[in-house]
C-alpha cells in the first residue's frame, strides 16, 4: 500500500468529494473468516457514513462472514441504528476502542484470518484527527500480510447503494473494443 498511497493519491483525495476505497489484497478472499472495521469517533457524522457502511455489509454478505466493528460508544449507537434501518442480516459485534490517537493499539485486534477495513477521514472533516496523517503507511506496518481496505468517506450528502442508477455497460464496452481494434489495425 505504501507504493500505492503517495502524492498522486493524496492529490486525488484532496480534489474529489466521492467515497474512495483503497484496497491492498495480499490473500485470497476465501481465507478471510471475518471482517474487522476500524471506525474512528465521529465517523457517523461524515456524509459518506451510510454508503461505506452499506458497502461493508454487502461485502460481508457476499463472503458470508461476520463483521466486528472497533468503535467508540457513540459510533456503536449510530451503526446499530443504521443496521436496524436497512434490516441487516449479517452477524455483527462491537469492540470498544477509545485511544484513536494511538493507532499502534489496534494491534490488539489483529487476526490473521480477518480482512481489515479502516475508515479514515480527509483533513478538515468532522472525524479527522492528526493520528490519521500517513495512516496508510502506519496500517501497512501493523497489517503487513493481511487484506486491507482504507476508506475515505464522501464529502457530499449520503446516498444509499440502491439510489445509484444502473449504467448501461454495453455501449462503453463496444467503444473500448473498437478503440483496441483500431490500435492493432494501425501499423
Amino acid at each position: 500500500m505504501d507504493k500505492f498511497v503517495g502524492e498522486k493519491t493524496e492529490s486525488i483525495l484532496n480534489r474529489t468529494s466521492a467515497n474512495v476505497m483503497l484496497c491492498h489484497f495480499r490473500k485470497p478472499f476465501i481465507s478471510n473468516k471475518a471482517i474487522v472495521v476500524f471506525a474512528p469517533p465521529m465517523c457517523e457524522a461524515e456524509f459518506g457514513f451510510e454508503y461505506w457502511l452499506e458497502k461493508v455489509i454487502k461485502l460481508a454478505q457476499e463472503l458470508s462472514v461476520p463483521i466486528s466493528f472497533v468503535v467508540d460508544t457513540r459510533s456503536t449507537s449510530a451503526i446499530e441504528a443504521h443496521l436496524v434501518e436497512i434490516k441487516n442480516s449479517v452477524p455483527v459485534t462491537f469492540k470498544h476502542y477509545d485511544d484513536w490517537d494511538n493507532l499502534q493499539g489496534l494491534k490488539a485486534f489483529k487476526d490473521e484470518e480477518s480482512m481489515f477495513i479502516f475508515v479514515s477521514a480527509r483533513n478538515g472533516e468532522v472525524s479527522y484527527r492528526d493520528s490519521l496523517d500517513g495512516v496508510a503507511k502506519k496500517l501497512d506496518r501493523i497489517y503487513a500480510n493481511e487484506n486491507l481496505v482504507l476508506v475515505f468517506p464522501s464529502r457530499v450528502e449520503n446516498a444509499h447503494i440502491d439510489e445509484y442508477e444502473d449504467v448501461e455497460a454495453a455501449p462503453i464496452f463496444r467503444k473500448i473494443s473498437k478503440e483496441i481494434g483500431n490500435m492493432f489495425n494501425k501499423g
